[in-house]
C-alpha cells in the first residue's frame, strides 16, 4: 500500500511544476486583461471630455412643435385650404 502512496506523491510533486506554470499564466492573463479594460475606460473618457457639449434643448419651443402634429399633417390641411 505505501508503494502506492508512493507514486502518487511522485506523481504529484512531477505535476506542481506545470501546475504552478499554470497558474502563473492565468494570473498574467488577469492582469492583461484587467489593463486593457482600464485602457478601453480611459479612452472613452477622453473622447467623452474632447467630444462638445450637446446644445440645450429650447423647452419653451418643443411643446407647440408637438401641439402642432406632424409636418405630414400640416402640409396635408395647408394643401386642403389652398384648393
Amino acid at each position: 500500500m505505501w508503494q502506492a502512496v508512493l507514486v502518487v506523491c511522485d506523481w504529484e510533486l512531477s505535476e506542481a511544476p506545470k501546475k504552478d506554470a499554470l497558474d502563473q499564466t492565468r494570473v498574467h492573463a488577469e492582469e492583461h486583461k484587467r489593463m486593457a479594460v482600464l485602457e478601453y475606460q480611459r479612452r472613452i473618457k477622453e473622447a467623452m471630455a474632447s467630444k462638445p457639449a450637446p446644445p440645450p434643448e429650447d423647452i419653451e419651443m418643443k411643446a407647440p412643435m408637438k401641439a402642432m402634429g406632424a409636418m405630414e399633417e400640416g402640409d396635408a390641411l395647408l394643401g386642403s385650404i389652398l384648393k
